[in-house]
């Protein structure tokens, strides 16, 4: 008998054991209960961070569970090889531990940000004008800070009005680390390219290890194991490493070239001075935005995206396929350098991302894209008082 007709034919069953049947299901209905409260009580918390990753997970719990169900039903109407259930199976585990994965990273991030915040600020209050040498990131700060400096008195405002760039580049920073969790249709077709470039990977693995094998029919040999390891974790995990350091060091490079410009209509003696609080003085700032990947932070935030989201699939297609095969058939000697190995650029991208995400802020935010409505808010938040403001905060 099919699975299907064991679910269609099974009145009998239930009738015949009527006890069984009602605890089961009313048990069922308990544990639905008791996630419905949770996620009720979930989504009351204000916390404003607690709520995005709360409806980042919601949604990603939403899809495997349509997935499941989808599954589930499919396997009453229709006999399935045992192996497709079993890779559909794993194809849910994957993209569930990618959503893990996803929301532990996006709140390690802000975290990161918000520690970091605190350390720019105590360097822009105690180290920054003094005469110690700075290493190369806070030498980019500085010139980010009198660039910022430059674009609040060409908008009409005045640092003493209790704006510090250490606070305004931390929201915005923020900002930029919630938009990551809106994944794009773009961001997934990108996944399933590599998805198919792994398949091809692993077909010519396959291929170049059968070479002088006489008993290719036969399980797989440690060699071709190894060979199978390695080029997975060197195409794709050191691929996507490679990918990110390209943006990484080309969004340095162009956030030094921004940070070197001279401005048009300015006086560049020091610090470069506007001639005014004026529509003309703010037009004669430049355009960071132009250094960004198709001049846009929303195009360059969706390549963030997608090499975050090869990372996941990276690190759970590891987790759920390669780190038992390693360590039961690579030994207690190789094993560890191999997960090292492996582990090696999820360490790096998670490092370097937030200096990442910095500069992706800095070049969002300054020159002529500086943004008011943050500077208005840290205006009010300083409780600065209103005769004080600027004229186009009044009329605001």
């Amino acid at each position: 008998m099919s699975a299907g007709a064991a679910v269609y034919t099974s009145g009998d069953l239930i009738l015949a054991n009527p006890v069984e049947a009602t605890t089961i299901f009313l048990f069922v209905i308990l544990v639905s209960a008791v996630l419905e409260f949770g996620i009720d009580s979930a989504a009351d918390v204000q916390n404003k961070y607690f709520q995005v990753m709360f409806n980042a997970l919601n949604q990603e719990i939403m899809i495997v569970g349509v997935l499941v169900l989808s599954l589930t039903f499919a396997e009453t109407v229709a006999e399935w090889p045992d192996r497709w259930v079993l890779l559909f199976k794993w194809s849910m585990m994957c993209l569930f531990l990618m959503a893990i994965i996803f929301v532990t990273l996006i709140m390690v991030m802000l975290l990161i940000v918000q520690l970091s915040n605190k350390l720019w600020a105590k360097f822009e209050s105690d180290k920054m004008d003094s005469a110690d040498v700075l290493d190369a990131k806070e030498q980019r700060y500085k010139d980010a800070f009198n660039k910022f400096q430059s674009s609040l008195t060409a908008f009409g405002y005045d640092a003493t009005m209790g704006i510090q760039f250490s606070a305004y580049i931390s929201k915005l920073e923020r900002r930029n680390v919630v938009a990551l969790t809106d994944l794009t249709w773009v961001s997934w077709v990108c996944l399933g390219t590599l998805v198919i470039l792994n398949a091809l990977r692993a077909e010519a693995t396959r291929r170049i290890s059968e070479f002088g094998d006489e008993n290719i029919e036969d399980e797989m040999s440690d060699n071709q194991r190894a060979l199978n390891y390695v080029s997975f974790i060197a195409i794709i995990g050191y691929g996507t490493l490679v990918v990110f350091l390209g943006m990484y060091f080309t969004l340095n490079k162009r956030l030094g070239e921004f940070l070197k410009t001279k401005k048009r209509g300015f006086h560049n003696d020091g610090l470069d001075q506007p001639l005014g609080g004026t529509a003309g003085a703010q037009d004669a700032l430049d355009d960071s935005k132009a250094y960004l990947f198709r001049r846009s932070t929303e195009a360059t935030l969706e390549i963030v995206q997608v090499v975050i989201l090869f990372l996941e699939w990276y690190l759970a297609t590891f987790v759920l396929s390669y780190a038992y095969q390693i360590s039961t058939n690579l030994g207690g000697i190789i094993a560890p350098f191999m997960f090292l190995f492996a582990l090696l650029p999820a360490v790096i991208v998670i490092g370097m991302l937030p200096w990442m995400l910095m500069v992706v802020t800095m070049l969002s935010s300054l020159g002529n894209n500086l943004d008011e409505k943050t500077v208005i808010y840290l205006v009010k938040k300083a409780k600065i008082p209103e005769e004080e403001w600027p004229e186009q905060m009044k009329n605001a």
